[in-house]
């Protein structure tokens, strides 16, 4: 075998040993990912469990309410932002049913003055 073709065979002994070791690597990263999404699956049927539990008392406002609300009392960020965010958390704060969603809204209201924002 001349010297080109053993240049040309390592060559591609050396890509295949890095072909496989990212082979390797992108198992390793499947892996990962498929139990990270347990773990975050398990967590938010966690969550779910602990909000759907709430009492029937503590009824949750609607987009409606809520946008009617900010107007009443001229708050400057948006209500549909307010809304979609604890309904995605199923009206929860630290696992446990927000009681007071207009005294939320106020408090978030105050951080975005605080913060100089709309």
């Amino acid at each position: 075998m001349s010297k080109e073709a053993k240049s040309i065979d390592n060559y591609f002994e050396e890509l295949n040993k890095s072909l496989d070791d990212l082979n390797n690597q992108l198992e390793y990263l499947k892996k990962f990912a498929k139990q990270t999404l347990t773990e975050v699956e398990v967590i938010n049927k966690a969550v779910d469990n602990i909000c759907k539990s709430k009492p029937e008392e503590l009824a949750t406002p609607t987009m409606e309410e809520v946008a009617t609300y900010f107007e009443e009392n001229n708050f400057t960020m948006s209500p549909e932002r307010f809304y979609t965010y604890n309904e995605k958390r199923h009206w929860c704060v630290d696992g446990e049913p927000i009681k007071d969603w207009k005294a939320l809204a106020e408090s978030w209201q105050k951080t975005q003055r605080n913060k100089g924002g709309r």
